[in-house]
Protein backbone atom coordinates (compact mmCIF):
# COMPACT_ATOMS: atom_id res chain seq x y z
CA UNK A 1 0.00 0.00 0.00
CA UNK A 2 1.26 3.44 -0.99
CA UNK A 3 0.29 6.98 -0.04
CA UNK A 4 -0.60 10.07 -2.02
CA UNK A 5 1.32 13.32 -1.78
CA UNK A 6 -0.81 14.39 1.18
CA UNK A 7 0.00 11.21 3.14
CA UNK A 8 -3.36 9.49 2.59
CA UNK A 9 -3.24 5.71 2.15
CA UNK A 10 -4.06 4.36 -1.31
CA UNK A 11 -5.00 0.72 -1.89
CA UNK A 12 -2.85 0.34 -4.95
CA UNK A 13 0.07 -2.05 -5.20
CA UNK A 14 1.87 0.19 -7.67
CA UNK A 15 4.11 3.10 -6.83
CA UNK A 16 3.60 4.23 -10.41
CA UNK A 17 -0.18 4.30 -9.88
CA UNK A 18 0.18 6.37 -6.70
CA UNK A 19 2.26 8.93 -8.58
CA UNK A 20 -0.17 8.87 -11.51
CA UNK A 21 -3.07 9.45 -9.11
CA UNK A 22 -1.38 12.56 -7.72
CA UNK A 23 -0.69 13.74 -11.27
CA UNK A 24 -4.34 13.27 -12.22
CA UNK A 25 -5.61 15.10 -9.13
CA UNK A 26 -3.22 17.97 -9.91
CA UNK A 27 -4.68 18.06 -13.41
CA UNK A 28 -8.21 18.21 -12.04
CA UNK A 29 -7.39 20.97 -9.56
CA UNK A 30 -5.54 22.96 -12.22
CA UNK A 31 -8.13 22.59 -15.01
CA UNK A 32 -5.49 21.06 -17.25
CA UNK A 33 -6.39 20.23 -20.83
CA UNK A 34 -4.28 17.05 -20.69
CA UNK A 35 -6.36 15.52 -17.88
CA UNK A 36 -7.63 12.75 -20.18
CA UNK A 37 -4.04 11.73 -20.90
CA UNK A 38 -3.26 11.76 -17.17
CA UNK A 39 -6.26 9.52 -16.55
CA UNK A 40 -5.13 7.08 -19.24
CA UNK A 41 -1.78 6.79 -17.51
CA UNK A 42 -3.47 6.20 -14.16
CA UNK A 43 -5.72 3.48 -15.54
CA UNK A 44 -2.79 1.79 -17.25
CA UNK A 45 -0.82 1.79 -14.00
CA UNK A 46 -3.42 -0.13 -11.95
CA UNK A 47 -6.84 -1.16 -13.27
CA UNK A 48 -7.73 -2.66 -9.88
CA UNK A 49 -7.38 0.61 -7.98
CA UNK A 50 -10.95 1.60 -7.10
CA UNK A 51 -10.28 5.29 -6.52
CA UNK A 52 -9.10 5.50 -10.12
CA UNK A 53 -12.54 4.48 -11.34
CA UNK A 54 -14.23 6.83 -8.85
CA UNK A 55 -12.21 9.72 -10.21
CA UNK A 56 -13.13 8.65 -13.73
CA UNK A 57 -16.81 8.70 -12.79
CA UNK A 58 -16.53 12.01 -10.99
CA UNK A 59 -14.97 13.68 -14.01
CA UNK A 60 -17.79 12.40 -16.20
CA UNK A 61 -20.43 13.72 -13.80
CA UNK A 62 -18.84 17.16 -13.74
CA UNK A 63 -19.64 17.51 -17.43
CA UNK A 64 -23.40 17.51 -16.61
CA UNK A 65 -23.98 15.58 -19.84
CA UNK A 66 -26.90 13.17 -20.04
CA UNK A 67 -25.25 11.17 -22.82
CA UNK A 68 -22.32 10.42 -20.49
CA UNK A 69 -24.33 8.92 -17.61
CA UNK A 70 -23.69 5.47 -19.04
CA UNK A 71 -19.94 6.06 -18.82
CA UNK A 72 -20.33 7.25 -15.22
CA UNK A 73 -22.28 4.11 -14.32
CA UNK A 74 -19.59 1.95 -15.95
CA UNK A 75 -16.94 3.68 -13.86
CA UNK A 76 -19.05 3.13 -10.74
CA UNK A 77 -19.41 -0.59 -11.52
CA UNK A 78 -15.64 -0.90 -11.94
CA UNK A 79 -15.06 0.90 -8.63
CA UNK A 80 -17.55 -1.35 -6.82
CA UNK A 81 -15.67 -4.45 -7.98
CA UNK A 82 -12.36 -3.21 -6.57
CA UNK A 83 -11.19 -3.67 -2.99
CA UNK A 84 -10.67 -0.46 -1.10
CA UNK A 85 -10.30 1.25 2.25
CA UNK A 86 -13.28 2.72 4.08
CA UNK A 87 -12.38 6.14 2.68
CA UNK A 88 -12.21 4.83 -0.87
CA UNK A 89 -15.49 2.94 -0.48
CA UNK A 90 -17.09 6.15 0.77
CA UNK A 91 -16.02 7.83 -2.45
CA UNK A 92 -17.71 5.02 -4.37
CA UNK A 93 -20.92 5.61 -2.37
CA UNK A 94 -20.75 9.36 -3.10
CA UNK A 95 -20.41 8.69 -6.82
CA UNK A 96 -23.45 6.39 -6.69
CA UNK A 97 -25.57 9.09 -5.03
CA UNK A 98 -24.50 11.66 -7.60
CA UNK A 99 -25.33 9.37 -10.50
CA UNK A 100 -28.72 8.65 -8.92
CA UNK A 101 -29.53 12.36 -9.09
CA UNK A 102 -29.02 13.09 -5.40
CA UNK A 103 -26.00 15.40 -5.16
CA UNK A 104 -26.97 16.44 -1.62
CA UNK A 105 -26.28 12.92 -0.35
CA UNK A 106 -23.00 12.89 -2.25
CA UNK A 107 -21.95 16.10 -0.49
CA UNK A 108 -22.90 14.57 2.86
CA UNK A 109 -20.56 11.64 2.16
CA UNK A 110 -17.69 13.93 1.15
CA UNK A 111 -18.23 16.03 4.27
CA UNK A 112 -18.09 12.85 6.37
CA UNK A 113 -14.83 11.82 4.68
CA UNK A 114 -13.33 15.20 5.56
CA UNK A 115 -14.11 14.79 9.25
CA UNK A 116 -11.48 12.06 9.54
CA UNK A 117 -9.42 12.85 6.43
CA UNK A 118 -9.25 16.66 6.13
CA UNK A 119 -6.42 16.37 3.60
CA UNK A 120 -8.62 14.52 1.10
CA UNK A 121 -8.45 17.19 -1.57
CA UNK A 122 -10.69 15.20 -3.93
CA UNK A 123 -13.55 15.07 -1.40
CA UNK A 124 -13.02 18.72 -0.50
CA UNK A 125 -12.95 20.02 -4.06
CA UNK A 126 -15.97 17.96 -5.13
CA UNK A 127 -18.02 19.18 -2.17
CA UNK A 128 -17.01 22.75 -3.10
CA UNK A 129 -18.03 22.16 -6.72
CA UNK A 130 -21.42 20.59 -6.02
CA UNK A 131 -22.29 23.06 -3.27
CA UNK A 132 -21.61 25.87 -5.72
CA UNK A 133 -23.79 24.41 -8.45
CA UNK A 134 -26.51 23.73 -5.88
CA UNK A 135 -26.66 27.34 -4.68
CA UNK A 136 -25.19 26.66 -1.24
CA UNK A 137 -22.41 29.15 -0.47
CA UNK A 138 -22.90 28.39 3.22
CA UNK A 139 -21.92 24.79 2.49
CA UNK A 140 -18.84 25.95 0.60
CA UNK A 141 -17.81 28.13 3.51
CA UNK A 142 -18.51 25.49 6.17
CA UNK A 143 -16.36 23.00 4.30
CA UNK A 144 -13.43 25.42 4.12
CA UNK A 145 -13.70 26.37 7.79
CA UNK A 146 -13.83 22.72 8.85
CA UNK A 147 -10.58 21.69 7.15
CA UNK A 148 -8.35 24.75 6.86
CA UNK A 149 -6.93 24.46 10.38
CA UNK A 150 -5.44 21.10 9.32
CA UNK A 151 -3.62 22.63 6.34
CA UNK A 152 -0.48 24.68 5.80
CA UNK A 153 1.66 25.80 2.89
CA UNK A 154 3.81 22.71 3.46
CA UNK A 155 1.05 20.50 1.99
CA UNK A 156 0.77 20.09 -1.78
CA UNK A 157 -2.42 21.69 -3.03
CA UNK A 158 -2.54 24.46 -0.43
CA UNK A 159 -3.01 27.06 -3.16
CA UNK A 160 -6.12 25.18 -4.29
CA UNK A 161 -7.47 25.25 -0.75
CA UNK A 162 -6.89 29.01 -0.61
CA UNK A 163 -8.60 29.41 -3.98
CA UNK A 164 -11.68 27.65 -2.62
CA UNK A 165 -11.47 29.74 0.55
CA UNK A 166 -11.52 32.81 -1.68
CA UNK A 167 -14.59 31.82 -3.67
CA UNK A 168 -16.51 30.48 -0.66
CA UNK A 169 -16.03 33.78 1.17
CA UNK A 170 -16.83 35.82 -1.94
CA UNK A 171 -20.12 33.99 -2.54
CA UNK A 172 -20.94 34.47 1.16
CA UNK A 173 -20.38 38.22 0.88
CA UNK A 174 -17.11 38.38 2.85
CA UNK A 175 -15.06 40.20 0.24
CA UNK A 176 -11.98 41.19 2.24
CA UNK A 177 -11.01 37.68 3.45
CA UNK A 178 -11.95 36.37 0.01
CA UNK A 179 -9.56 38.71 -1.77
CA UNK A 180 -6.77 38.05 0.72
CA UNK A 181 -7.08 34.28 0.24
CA UNK A 182 -7.23 34.51 -3.55
CA UNK A 183 -4.20 36.77 -3.83
CA UNK A 184 -2.29 34.50 -1.44
CA UNK A 185 -3.15 31.53 -3.66
CA UNK A 186 -1.85 33.36 -6.74
CA UNK A 187 1.39 34.17 -4.94
CA UNK A 188 1.86 30.44 -4.36
CA UNK A 189 0.67 29.40 -7.81
CA UNK A 190 0.29 32.21 -10.37
CA UNK A 191 -1.43 29.79 -12.78
CA UNK A 192 -4.26 28.84 -10.38
CA UNK A 193 -7.39 29.50 -12.44
CA UNK A 194 -9.86 29.10 -9.57
CA UNK A 195 -8.02 31.69 -7.48
CA UNK A 196 -7.84 34.08 -10.44
CA UNK A 197 -11.55 33.51 -10.98
CA UNK A 198 -12.37 34.09 -7.30
CA UNK A 199 -10.52 37.40 -7.06
CA UNK A 200 -12.12 38.52 -10.34
CA UNK A 201 -15.52 37.92 -8.74
CA UNK A 202 -14.48 39.97 -5.70
CA UNK A 203 -13.42 42.86 -7.93
CA UNK A 204 -16.69 42.67 -9.87
CA UNK A 205 -18.83 42.55 -6.73
CA UNK A 206 -17.00 45.49 -5.15
CA UNK A 207 -17.34 47.68 -8.23
CA UNK A 208 -13.65 47.67 -9.18
CA UNK A 209 -14.05 46.86 -12.87
CA UNK A 210 -10.86 48.52 -14.11
CA UNK A 211 -8.85 46.70 -11.48
CA UNK A 212 -10.58 43.46 -12.45
CA UNK A 213 -9.67 43.88 -16.12
CA UNK A 214 -6.04 44.52 -15.17
CA UNK A 215 -6.09 41.46 -12.87
CA UNK A 216 -7.25 39.15 -15.63
CA UNK A 217 -4.95 40.61 -18.26
CA UNK A 218 -1.98 40.31 -15.94
CA UNK A 219 -2.55 36.58 -15.35
CA UNK A 220 -3.91 35.23 -18.61
CA UNK A 221 -0.48 34.58 -20.17
CA UNK A 222 -0.09 31.78 -17.59
CA UNK A 223 -3.25 29.96 -18.66
CA UNK A 224 -1.79 28.00 -21.54
CA UNK A 225 -2.78 24.34 -21.42
CA UNK A 226 -5.96 24.99 -19.46
CA UNK A 227 -9.32 23.46 -20.30
CA UNK A 228 -12.87 24.72 -20.83
CA UNK A 229 -12.93 27.05 -17.81
CA UNK A 230 -11.80 29.71 -20.31
CA UNK A 231 -14.36 28.79 -23.01
CA UNK A 232 -18.15 28.57 -23.51
CA UNK A 233 -20.27 25.74 -25.00
CA UNK A 234 -22.46 25.75 -28.04
CA UNK A 235 -25.94 25.68 -26.48
CA UNK A 236 -27.93 23.72 -29.06
CA UNK A 237 -25.74 20.65 -28.61
CA UNK A 238 -26.81 20.42 -24.93
CA UNK A 239 -30.61 20.38 -25.40
CA UNK A 240 -30.99 17.02 -23.64
CA UNK A 241 -28.73 17.84 -20.68
CA UNK A 242 -30.63 18.81 -17.55
CA UNK A 243 -28.24 17.68 -14.81
CA UNK A 244 -27.41 21.32 -14.01
CA UNK A 245 -30.48 23.49 -13.51
CA UNK A 246 -28.43 26.66 -13.71
CA UNK A 247 -26.62 26.01 -16.98
CA UNK A 248 -29.72 24.84 -18.84
CA UNK A 249 -31.30 28.26 -18.21
CA UNK A 250 -28.22 29.94 -19.65
CA UNK A 251 -28.32 27.70 -22.71
CA UNK A 252 -31.90 28.89 -23.17
CA UNK A 253 -30.62 32.48 -23.07
CA UNK A 254 -28.32 31.68 -25.99
CA UNK A 255 -31.12 30.05 -27.98
CA UNK A 256 -33.57 32.87 -27.30
CA UNK A 257 -31.05 35.62 -28.11
CA UNK A 258 -30.27 34.08 -31.50
CA UNK A 259 -33.87 33.32 -32.49
CA UNK A 260 -33.48 29.54 -32.49
CA UNK A 261 -37.13 29.03 -31.57
CA UNK A 262 -37.39 25.40 -32.67
CA UNK A 263 -34.39 24.44 -30.56
CA UNK A 264 -35.79 26.43 -27.64
CA UNK A 265 -39.12 24.62 -27.90
CA UNK A 266 -37.31 21.29 -27.97
CA UNK A 267 -35.38 22.26 -24.86
CA UNK A 268 -38.56 23.21 -23.01
CA UNK A 269 -40.22 19.96 -24.00
CA UNK A 270 -37.23 17.98 -22.78
CA UNK A 271 -37.19 19.90 -19.50
CA UNK A 272 -40.88 19.18 -18.97
CA UNK A 273 -40.29 15.45 -19.46
CA UNK A 274 -37.23 15.47 -17.19
CA UNK A 275 -39.15 17.36 -14.51
CA UNK A 276 -41.55 14.44 -14.10
CA UNK A 277 -38.81 12.37 -12.45
CA UNK A 278 -38.47 11.66 -8.75
CA UNK A 279 -34.84 12.80 -8.41
CA UNK A 280 -34.06 15.99 -6.45
CA UNK A 281 -32.59 17.57 -9.58
CA UNK A 282 -35.87 16.88 -11.43
CA UNK A 283 -37.78 18.75 -8.73
CA UNK A 284 -35.37 21.68 -9.04
CA UNK A 285 -35.89 21.81 -12.80
CA UNK A 286 -39.68 21.59 -12.37
CA UNK A 287 -40.03 24.21 -9.67
CA UNK A 288 -37.44 26.81 -10.69
CA UNK A 289 -35.47 26.20 -13.88
CA UNK A 290 -38.51 25.51 -16.05
CA UNK A 291 -40.41 28.74 -15.24
CA UNK A 292 -37.18 30.73 -15.57
CA UNK A 293 -36.41 29.11 -18.93
CA UNK A 294 -39.94 29.88 -20.14
CA UNK A 295 -39.46 33.48 -19.01
CA UNK A 296 -36.13 33.70 -20.83
CA UNK A 297 -37.77 32.57 -24.07
CA UNK A 298 -40.72 34.94 -23.56
CA UNK A 299 -38.28 37.82 -23.10
CA UNK A 300 -36.43 36.87 -26.26
CA UNK A 301 -39.69 36.74 -28.21
CA UNK A 302 -40.93 40.10 -26.94
CA UNK A 303 -43.59 38.69 -24.60
CA UNK A 304 -42.36 40.83 -21.73
CA UNK A 305 -45.45 40.85 -19.53
CA UNK A 306 -45.56 37.06 -19.68
CA UNK A 307 -41.84 36.84 -18.87
CA UNK A 308 -42.38 38.92 -15.73
CA UNK A 309 -45.38 36.83 -14.66
CA UNK A 310 -43.48 33.59 -15.15
CA UNK A 311 -40.36 34.69 -13.31
CA UNK A 312 -41.74 36.78 -10.46
CA UNK A 313 -42.87 33.82 -8.27
CA UNK A 314 -39.42 32.20 -8.35
CA UNK A 315 -37.15 35.23 -8.01
CA UNK A 316 -36.45 34.43 -4.37
CA UNK A 317 -35.62 30.80 -5.14
CA UNK A 318 -33.36 31.21 -8.18
CA UNK A 319 -30.26 30.90 -5.99
CA UNK A 320 -31.14 27.22 -5.51
CA UNK A 321 -30.16 26.57 -9.13
CA UNK A 322 -26.57 27.44 -8.25
CA UNK A 323 -24.15 29.73 -9.99
CA UNK A 324 -22.38 32.79 -8.67
CA UNK A 325 -23.91 36.13 -7.70
CA UNK A 326 -22.53 37.53 -10.95
CA UNK A 327 -24.20 34.77 -12.96
CA UNK A 328 -27.50 35.13 -11.11
CA UNK A 329 -27.29 38.84 -11.81
CA UNK A 330 -27.75 38.15 -15.52
CA UNK A 331 -31.14 36.56 -14.83
CA UNK A 332 -32.19 39.46 -12.63
CA UNK A 333 -31.22 41.92 -15.35
CA UNK A 334 -33.40 39.96 -17.78
CA UNK A 335 -36.37 40.23 -15.40
CA UNK A 336 -35.72 43.96 -15.07
CA UNK A 337 -35.56 44.33 -18.85
CA UNK A 338 -38.94 42.65 -19.22
CA UNK A 339 -40.48 44.68 -16.39
CA UNK A 340 -39.32 47.94 -18.00
CA UNK A 341 -40.62 46.97 -21.43
CA UNK A 342 -43.90 45.75 -19.96
CA UNK A 343 -44.33 49.05 -18.11
CA UNK A 344 -44.58 47.32 -14.74
CA UNK A 345 -43.19 49.92 -12.33
CA UNK A 346 -43.90 47.76 -9.27
CA UNK A 347 -41.75 44.95 -10.64
CA UNK A 348 -38.99 47.40 -11.54
CA UNK A 349 -38.98 48.62 -7.94
CA UNK A 350 -39.07 45.04 -6.66
CA UNK A 351 -35.94 44.13 -8.57
CA UNK A 352 -34.06 47.33 -7.74
CA UNK A 353 -34.74 46.75 -4.05
CA UNK A 354 -33.39 43.21 -4.35
CA UNK A 355 -30.07 44.27 -5.83
CA UNK A 356 -29.55 47.57 -4.02
CA UNK A 357 -28.89 45.91 -0.68
CA UNK A 358 -26.64 43.21 -2.06
CA UNK A 359 -24.21 45.05 -4.30
CA UNK A 360 -21.89 47.78 -2.95
CA UNK A 361 -22.27 49.87 -6.11
CA UNK A 362 -25.67 51.61 -6.31
CA UNK A 363 -27.92 50.59 -9.24
CA UNK A 364 -27.63 54.06 -10.80
CA UNK A 365 -23.93 53.35 -11.44
CA UNK A 366 -24.39 49.84 -12.84
CA UNK A 367 -24.87 49.06 -16.49
CA UNK A 368 -28.11 47.10 -16.83
CA UNK A 369 -29.69 48.90 -13.87
CA UNK A 370 -29.01 52.59 -14.50
CA UNK A 371 -31.98 53.21 -16.79
CA UNK A 372 -34.40 51.57 -14.37
CA UNK A 373 -32.91 53.40 -11.38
Amino acid sequence: MFKDCRDLALTTVSEQAAAAFDHAIDGYLGYRADLATRMEALLAADMDFGLTHCLRGYLVMMSFRADMLGAARAALADAQHCPGSAREQAHTAALAHWIDGDPDRAVAVWDHILVTHPHDMLAFRLAHFVNFWSGRPEGMLASVLSVERHWSAALPGYASLLACRCFAHEESGYYLPAENAGRAAIRLDPADLWAAHGVAHVLEMTGRQSEGIAWVEGLQARWGGSNNLKHHYKAEARIDDYQSAFTVVHWMMALAATGRDAAAAAMLSGMEDFAQGAQPIAHLVRDIALPVARAVLANGQGRHGQAVALMRPVLGDMYRMGGSHAQQDVLEQMFLDSALKAGSDSDVRLLLERVAGRHPMPPIRRRGYAMAA
